[in-house]
């Protein structure tokens, strides 16, 4: 992308993220939040990928090798990519991923996941851990 078409704006927020979504507990938070906006073209497909690298410096956001990006799912149910050995995974309904070289894993909930690929287990799962 070109640098005019992402906007970032930082602001005291104050709210409930499962406003957003159902799996996150009922708790209002107040903190300073960000906020980013992507400019899209109009005569281009509406499919696009973005990641966003926090705490990191412009030198290692451009060293950063987008290529070790495996997307293993993106669409309305699910997004979940492999880094390395680990997969993040968010989901909005329970269901089953299908990581290259294992089994199949249930995931019953909606949130958050990190799988390590390796081991083929959940390490950790974000929000009612």
């Amino acid at each position: 992308m070109q640098a005019d078409t992402c906007i970032a704006i930082t602001e005291e927020k104050e709210g409930q993220w499962k406003d957003f979504m159902g799996m996150y507990k009922p708790e209002t938070l107040k903190s300073k939040m960000f906020s980013i906006y992507l400019k899209h073209c109009q005569n281009m497909p509406a499919s696009y990928i973005y990641l966003i690298l926090p705490a990191t410096t412009q030198q290692k956001a451009r060293s950063f090798n987008s290529k070790s990006i495996h997307i293993v799912r993106n669409d309305e149910t699910a997004q979940a990519v492999v880094i390395k050995d680990l997969c993040y995974v968010s989901i909005y309904q329970p269901m089953e991923i299908q990581i290259d070289g294992l089994r199949p894993i249930t995931l019953s909930e909606p949130r958050t996941y990190i799988i390590h690929t390796k081991r083929g287990i959940c390490s950790k799962s974000f929000y009612n851990c």
